[in-house]
């Protein structure tokens, strides 16, 4: 039982030693990312900004999870920078992705 409870702790411990960019450009994503899903799935347009807001959410989160994941503690510039605006690059290649996502569930119907 000794054994399971300080694996936990070592992966626990992992999570929680980032470096502090790191950990400042975690909480503004987070921040902003809250926001702008908050606000987007307000808007009156059928979802349409909100999908394209989430998409990009959803893969800026499974570009960094590896980041996070494997080297928390020494990152290079470019991971460190696609920490800090990931989230904004990935806002136009959503948005011209939309079409094909919609072409792709028309042709499974």
């Amino acid at each position: 039982m000794s054994d399971r409870t300080s694996i936990l702790h070592k992966r626990f411990e992992i999570w929680t030693s980032f470096t502090p960019e790191i950990s400042k450009a975690l909480s503004e994503n987070i921040v902003a990312q809250g926001f702008l899903l908050l606000f987007t799935s307000m808007i009156l347009d059928g979802g349409v900004i909100f999908r394209i807001v989430s998409m990009a959410a959803f893969a800026y989160w499974i570009a960094i999870f590896p980041i996070l994941w494997r080297r928390p503690k020494t990152t290079n510039k470019f991971e460190l920078g696609l920490v800090k605006i990931g989230f904004v690059c990935f806002l136009p290649l959503s948005l011209f992705s939309m079409p094909l996502w919609g072409w792709l569930r028309e042709l499974m119907k």
